[in-house]
Parts: C-alpha cells; sequence; structure tokens
C-alpha cells in the first residue's frame, strides 16, 4: 500500500476513536458538573459532613440498679403483664406490683419475673393455695406459704434486696451461689435459665 493511502486509512480508523474519546469526556465532565452543582448534591455533601453518633452504653446493666431512663415504670409492667399472660401465669394480673415492688428496693425489674419462670414456669407449678412461685424457703421438711400473690412479690422483692443485692449478690451467677447452690454442680443451669428469661422479657 502506498504511504498517502495508509495515512488516509490510518485518519479514519481515528475518527472514531477520537469521537469517542471526545463523547465519553463530554459525558463525564458534564456529569461532574452536575452533582458538583446540582442541589442534590448540596444536600449530600451536607449530610456526609454532618455528625454521626452511635448512642451504647458503655458498661452492661446490673441487676440491683435502676434503668428507668431506658423504659418507664408503666412499659415494663405492660411487658411483664404480655409476658406472663402468654404463659398463662396467674400472676398476669400482678405485673404492676412487680414493677412497684423492683422500683422500691432498686430491683433490676426483670430479676423476680425472671427467677419465678425458672422456679415454677411462671407460678404454674407451686404448692396448692401457697402463691409462693419463686420456691422461696421451700425446703424438703418446709414450705413457706403466702396469703396472697401480693404480699409474696412484697416478700420476695424485700429478700432479694436484703440477703441478695445488699451482700454483693447481683448476677445470676452471684445469686445462685445462695438461692439454688445445688445448682452451681449442674453447670450453673439456674442462672443460665434466669439469665435466659431476664433476656426473653428485654427484648419481648
Amino acid at each position: 500500500m502506498k504511504r498517502p493511502a495508509l495515512i488516509a486509512s490510518l485518519s479514519l480508523l481515528a475518527l472514531p476513536v477520537l469521537f469517542f474519546g471526545l463523547t465519553v469526556f463530554i459525558l463525564l465532565g458534564s456529569s461532574f458538573y452536575l452533582l458538583s452543582h446540582s442541589e442534590t448534591a448540596k444536600i449530600l455533601k451536607e449530610k456526609i459532613k454532618a455528625p454521626v453518633y452511635t448512642i451504647f452504653n458503655s458498661q452492661p446493666p446490673v441487676l440491683g440498679t435502676s434503668d428507668a431512663q431506658i423504659l418507664g415504670a408503666d412499659g415494663k409492667a405492660a411487658i411483664i403483664q404480655q409476658y406472663l399472660a402468654r404463659h398463662r401465669s396467674p400472676l398476669a394480673p400482678h405485673a404492676q406490683k412487680i414493677v412497684d415492688e423492683a422500683e422500691k428496693y432498686g430491683l433490676d425489674w426483670r430479676l423476680t419475673t425472671a427467677i419465678c419462670m425458672q422456679e415454677s414456669n411462671c407460678g404454674k407449678n407451686i404448692p396448692a393455695d401457697s402463691h409462693n412461685a419463686w420456691g422461696w424457703a421451700i425446703h424438703s421438711t418446709y414450705t413457706k406459704y403466702f396469703e396472697t400473690w401480693e404480699s409474696a412479690i412484697e416478700t420476695v422483692s424485700a429478700g432479694l434486696k436484703i440477703d441478695y443485692i445488699d451482700r454483693g449478690l447481683v448476677t445470676p451467677e452471684q445469686i445462685m451461689t445462695r438461692y439454688c447452690p445445688l445448682s452451681i454442680d449442674k453447670g450453673g443451669s439456674w442462672a443460665q435459665a434466669v439469665e435466659y428469661f431476664m433476656w426473653e422479657l428485654e427484648n419481648f
């Protein structure tokens, strides 16, 4: 092929490439301009500049402390009432009493319910007419009877505060050492169950 013809052929091939490149450049340039100057871009920039905050607790909740700032007393009572009702517990109508006594003594609002769930399936498996859903002072030769559910809730709540929390027995594992020491040799199943039921209430 002669040189002038070769140059002409190369020129014809180069024109589409140049045209394509120019088109891409124009499209990209227009896109960048629109992104830089449009109202949407400005809004996005402002959002990116805005600080993002994460709300978290530096420490896990500790039994015996109040978490009223997270959930009000009415909300706690509603959760406990619904939880107990789902389990067909005779304690369901006394949910508010459970919360009131927990707040009175500074207990975790879930604790007494979690223990009665572990001890008696929320009051369904108890000595007849005992109103004792917590296995409270029940031994091989003695069973503690309460006249009403209200008096039982009052006694157990006060007892958890005085005999456990005030003695530094705060977590389910620590409470277990006095409340149900036989469970320790079984791998701590009592504490594990109480923790699980507390978790259920927290996420109910």
